[in-house]
C-alpha cells in the first residue's frame, strides 16, 4: 500500500498513517495562476474577482451559473459560529471519489474523527478566514480508500450582507506524482 515503514524497516499500519499523513501549504495568487496544475482554482478564482464586493456576498454566487465542467470539482462551505467548526453544503462528485465518500452535510469535527489527519482542510478554511481573501494551497493526505491523495485548490471568502464570512467555496484538481 506504501512505501513509508517505520524506524525499524516495518510496514506502518493504515491507522497510524492516517494520523500522519495529512498536510497543505499555501502557494502564492501569481505561483497558482501561472500554473497548470492549478487551472480550475484559476477558473473559479477568476470567477470570484468579477463577483461584487470584497470579499464578494454570498447572495452574489450560485453555483447554476458554472460551467458543467467545474461543478464536480467544486466545494461550497457553510461557516458555523464564526468558524468554530464549517458544514459541507456541497461536495462535488470529483472529491467523492477521491476522498472515497460524500462529505456533504458534514462538518469538520464529524470528519475528523473518522480521518484526523484531515485538520489540515480545518487549518485552510480557519487561514481563509483569518486573511479574509482567496487562499491557493497544495494538499495532500491518506483518504478513507487509504491511497495517497495530491490536490491543488483555492478556497475563497463570501459573506452575508452584514460583511460577515458565513460561507467558503473552492475548486481542486487531483493529481498523482
Amino acid at each position: 500500500m506504501s512505501d513509508l515503514g517505520d524506524a525499524d524497516g516495518g510496514e506502518v499500519s493504515k491507522e497510524v498513517l492516517r494520523q500522519l499523513v495529512g498536510r497543505s501549504e499555501t502557494v502564492s495568487t501569481e505561483d497558482a495562476l501561472s500554473s497548470v496544475r492549478f487551472a480550475t482554482s484559476t477558473k473559479l478564482y477568476n470567477l470570484w474577482q468579477t463577483l461584487p464586493g470584497h470579499p464578494p456576498q454570498h447572495a452574489a454566487f450560485s453555483l447554476g451559473a458554472l460551467s458543467p465542467e467545474l461543478l464536480p470539482k467544486m466545494v461550497v462551505i457553510d461557516v458555523l459560529r464564526h468558524g468554530e467548526d464549517y458544514r459541507f453544503r456541497f461536495y462535488g462528485s470529483t472529491h467523492v471519489a477521491h476522498f472515497g465518500g460524500d462529505l456533504t452535510g458534514l462538518t469538520t469535527r464529524d470528519v475528523e474523527k473518522a480521518v484526523p489527519a484531515s485538520n489540515v482542510i480545518r487549518q485552510l478554511y480557519d487561514h481563509v478566514l483569518a486573511l479574509k481573501d482567496a487562499v491557493f494551497f497544495r494538499l495532500t493526505y491518506l483518504n478513507q480508500t487509504d491511497v495517497i491523495k495530491r490536490a491543488t485548490g483555492v478556497m475563497m471568502p463570501l459573506t452575508d450582507e452584514n460583511g460577515a464570512i458565513t460561507r467558503l467555496i473552492g475548486g481542486m484538481d487531483w493529481y498523482r506524482e
